[in-house]
């Protein structure tokens, strides 16, 4: 119920609460958006690295996404999945044996 309410009140206020979040610069909401993100990005982190056979393709994978390179248009999200893939493979492959 009290959710309920709150989503009212927010609909009534939101040309208001719209218009107050525009006026901050813009380096102050990328900076609070990157905040919100802390928790989500230390648990999928910790998550990636939970596995020891995988920590080294989790890790490759992360550096290259966040890299920002791009190859022929593509962005650097595409390169760090193939990259990470290659390098699991490598490295379990090497293991089976």
């Amino acid at each position: 119920m009290s959710c309920g309410f709150f989503y009212i009140l927010m609909g009534l206020f939101a040309a208001t609460l719209t218009s107050l979040l525009m006026s901050f610069p813009h380096l102050f909401i990328v900076a609070l958006a990157g905040i919100a993100l802390f928790g989500t990005i230390s648990h999928n982190i910790a998550i990636a690295f939970h596995e020891v056979k995988d920590r080294e393709a989790a890790l490759l994978t992360f550096l290259f996404s966040a890299s920002g390179v791009q190859f022929f248009g593509i962005g650097s999200a595409f390169w760090g999945l193939l990259f990470s893939f290659a390098v699991s493979f490598i490295l379990n492959f090497r293991v089976r044996k």
